[in-house]
């Protein structure tokens, strides 16, 4: 959707950017997660990694120039510091943790062999709920780094209850541009599709 003068007043076009990608990459990487096979689990946590840093500059480019923020590029531990800064009361806070983990895992796009063996090589899960565990044969598989897609939800509905647009709330923007993916609501204890004011 295009930003217009019936949606938003004093909004920038750069902020709306970030919250439309962020939305688009949350959606595909939720799709990817609970719609196709365990072929795309790499993809679609990697998807996740940039929803995170999107919804994180969308809330910070009210506070910083956008040549900062690129400055950033994909280090979710300095956005979050930044972050912590100018919304110190936030319940991302909470959060900073997992994100600061969940980092971690952009270092998995890139696998180096010296000959005999896999250097940098980092194993993990991504499960639907915290209470997700992988098991093979009965026994629990363990993961150098296990996340949740639950823990994500609450993530970026913690950011989205931060960032200010006039008059169409975040909750809202995000529900028009998502009414046509069912894969958005779907195993989200955090976006809950109903007329619930205090749900989203």
């Amino acid at each position: 959707m295009e930003q217009g003068t019936t949606l938003f007043n004093n909004v920038t076009e750069q902020k709306i950017h970030f919250i439309t990608q962020g939305i688009q990459y949350y959606v595909v990487g939720r799709f990817a997660r609970l719609k196709l096979t365990g072929a795309f689990h790499n993809v679609s946590t990697i998807l996740f990694h940039h929803v995170i840093e999107f919804f994180l500059k969308a809330a910070l480019s009210d506070h910083y120039t956008l040549k900062t923020l690129k400055n950033k590029r994909h280090d979710l531990p300095s956005l979050v510091k930044l972050y912590k800064i100018k919304f110190p009361e936030s319940q991302v806070i909470d959060n900073i943790k997992f994100i600061n983990d969940f980092h971690k895992i952009y270092k998995t796009r890139y696998v180096e062999a010296d000959g005999s063996h896999r250097i940098g090589f980092t194993s993990y899960s991504l499960t639907r709920t915290k209470r997700n565990t992988a098991t093979f044969k009965g026994k629990r598989i363990k993961f150098d780094l296990e996340f949740s897609l639950e823990e994500i939800d609450e993530v970026i509905y913690n950011i989205c209850r931060d960032i200010e647009l006039h008059p169409t709330t975040i909750f809202e923007y995000i529900k028009h541009i998502v009414k046509d993916c069912p894969e958005f609501y779907e195993h989200n204890a955090f976006f809950i599709k109903t007329t619930n004011k205090r749900n989203y």
